[in-house]
């Protein structure tokens, strides 16, 4: 679609890796990158601009600062930086769909090799994880005993619950105690 060259002002701030500004001013990234496939296929130019305040947010009073004000007053037509949908953002600015699979969380130490374990695994499971898993063990061990129940019927005998019961103790004390060190072979 050809806008014929039409202005188109953006506005961006440092953000490395998305889009890091190097000392002459340049930048690059994957967010100039996509604004510059735009501009080629729509015929546009788009001019650059720092945000006006990257603290911008909602004020008391109910009006906007930063890049949301500038979008509202038409001193730019939109933001190369990572917003994150809200549903106050969204009152007064419409977002794209993400356009980078952007991944923030924690880092910690791999285990080594040696250090396989269950523990690894379960160790730090939330109170209604392990909730779940008691619920389950609770339904797992109900089906073995109606099922053996309903088997020693259909035989005409009594069953030996041994078995059931001693693999049920163990489950039920490796839920409820959240073992430490089992170490998978």
């Amino acid at each position: 679609m050809d806008h014929g060259g039409q202005l188109l002002t953006l506005s961006y701030e440092p953000w490395p890796p998305v889009l890091p500004v190097y000392p002459d001013g340049s930048f690059d990234g994957i967010m100039p990158r996509i604004a510059r496939s735009i501009e080629k296929s729509y015929n546009l130019t788009i001019q650059y601009q720092r945000v006006s305040d990257p603290n911008g947010g909602k004020l008391p009073n109910g009006t906007w600062s930063g890049d949301l004000s500038d979008i509202q007053t038409g001193k730019i037509d939109g933001s190369l930086w990572g917003w994150t949908p809200t549903l106050d953002r969204s009152e007064v600015v419409d977002f794209t769909h993400a356009v980078v699979p952007y991944y923030l969380g924690l880092v910690i130490a791999k285990p080594n090799g040696e250090e396989i374990s269950l523990q690894n695994y379960i160790g730090e499971l939330r109170p209604n994880s392990w909730l779940l898993v008691l619920g389950m063990y609770l339904l797992f061990f109900n089906i073995l005993v109606l099922l053996q129940f309903w088997n020693s019927l259909s035989n005409g005998r009594q069953s030996n619950f041994s078995l059931i019961l001693s693999s049920a103790d163990a489950l039920f004390r490796l839920v409820i105690n959240k073992v430490k060190y089992i170490h998978l072979l």
